[in-house]
C-alpha cells in the first residue's frame, strides 16, 4: 500500500514536474515574442534611411557649408578692409 502510495506522489510530482517545464517553455515563447514585437516597433519609428553615428544628414551639411561660407566671406572682407587702410597709409601726404 505505501509502495503505491509513494508511486502516485511521484507520478503528481512528475507530472507537476512536466506541467512547470511546459508554462516555463510557453513563457519563454512569449517573452521571445514580445521581444521580437518591441523590436519590429523599434525599427518601424526609427526613421527609414538609417544613418551611422559618424554622418550627417543633408540638410545639416548645407547648413554647416552656408555657415562656413558666410565667415569666409567675412574674413575676406576684413583683408580687403585692411588692404585698402595700408594702401592709405603708405600714400605720402603732403
Amino acid at each position: 500500500l505505501s509502495e503505491l502510495v509513494n508511486a502516485k506522489t511521484q507520478l503528481k510530482n512528475k507530472d507537476k514536474q512536466d506541467q512547470d517545464k511546459q508554462q516555463q517553455k510557453q513563457d519563454q515563447q512569449k517573452q521571445d515574442q514580445q521581444k521580437k514585437d518591441e523590436d519590429k516597433q523599434q525599427q518601424q519609428q526609427q526613421p527609414q534611411p538609417e544613418q551611422k553615428k559618424d554622418e550627417m544628414s543633408d540638410q545639416a551639411a548645407e547648413q554647416l557649408l552656408n555657415s562656413a561660407q558666410q565667415d569666409e566671406k567675412g574674413v575676406q572682407h576684413k583683408v580687403n578692409k585692411n588692404q585698402n587702410n595700408r594702401r592709405r597709409s603708405l600714400e605720402k601726404d603732403w
